[in-house]
């Protein structure tokens, strides 16, 4: 044993080796501040953005002649965060505003940039009143099916998913929404090989045999070896006579 208790040596839970505990808490605060980083990147950029376009859940129901009606407005397409609710459903409407026009002149040119339309179920009734957005493609036929349904009795049910702008809430709030995936997929893995290392370490496995510790190491040599040879093994170039 060390004399310095800082340089007290404790066991590394994936190798075997000691290391000085000091390393390891200055890996746990570099661990923990790149955990904070990516959760703010990877999971709060793509939050906020799906939450500024976001997608809804339109629900109607008819129960004794009576129409209501809620709507779950999400972020990441499956969290809700805002879930107003119509009962009873007297009127169906939409709203319109279209986007603003603005202009720049730069190097002596006039410049003009339009914001985004957008569009709104408007549901009113029982002194409530609830706006979801719905992209102004779309507005229009959600506007009727909605319609169409209060004004069948014999219809009981009706779900739609609508989004506020195709472009953002689908194709941008879809592809940073992998970015989340992909960072809870991390989490589970790290947590998962953790679990697993500690019962095989408590069985005694020898460090080299122990199974998704060098899990990283083999995905790099099999992704390696898929590559094509010319690839894999580049022409070196003739040194000169």
């Amino acid at each position: 044993m060390s004399g310095n208790s800082g340089e007290m040596g404790t066991r590394d839970d994936f190798g075997g080796a000691r290391r000085p505990a000091q390393s390891r808490m200055n890996e746990f605060a570099t661990g923990t501040a790149r955990h904070l980083v990516a959760l703010v990147f990877l999971v709060g950029f793509p939050a906020l953005m799906t939450a500024m376009s976001p997608v809804s859940c339109v629900k109607f129901q008819r129960h004794d002649g009576r129409v209501s009606a809620t709507a779950k407005t999400c972020l990441l397409f499956v969290i809700p965060y805002r879930t107003v609710s119509v009962d009873p459903v007297v009127s169906i409407s939409d709203r319109f505003v279209a986007g603003t026009v603005t202009r720049e002149v730069k190097n002596g040119r006039v410049e003009e940039t339009k914001s985004q339309d957008e569009g709104y179920l408007m549901l009113q009734g029982g002194g409530q009143a609830a706006e979801i957005p719905v992209t102004p493609f779309n507005l229009q036929s959600v506007v009727a099916r909605s319609k169409a349904f209060l004004n069948d009795p014999q219809s009981e049910k009706l779900s739609m998913f609508v989004v506020a702008n195709w472009k953002f809430s689908i194709l941008v709030g879809g592809l940073l929404s992998l970015l989340t995936v992909l960072y809870l997929g991390i989490i589970v893995f790290i947590i998962v090989r953790k679990m697993v290392h500690m019962y095989q370490s408590a069985l005694g496995v020898p460090p080299e045999e122990r199974w998704l510790v060098n899990l990283e190491a083999m995905i790099l040599a099999a992704s390696v070896k898929a590559l094509p040879r010319k690839v894999r093994q580049p022409k070196r170039k003739r040194a000169n006579s």
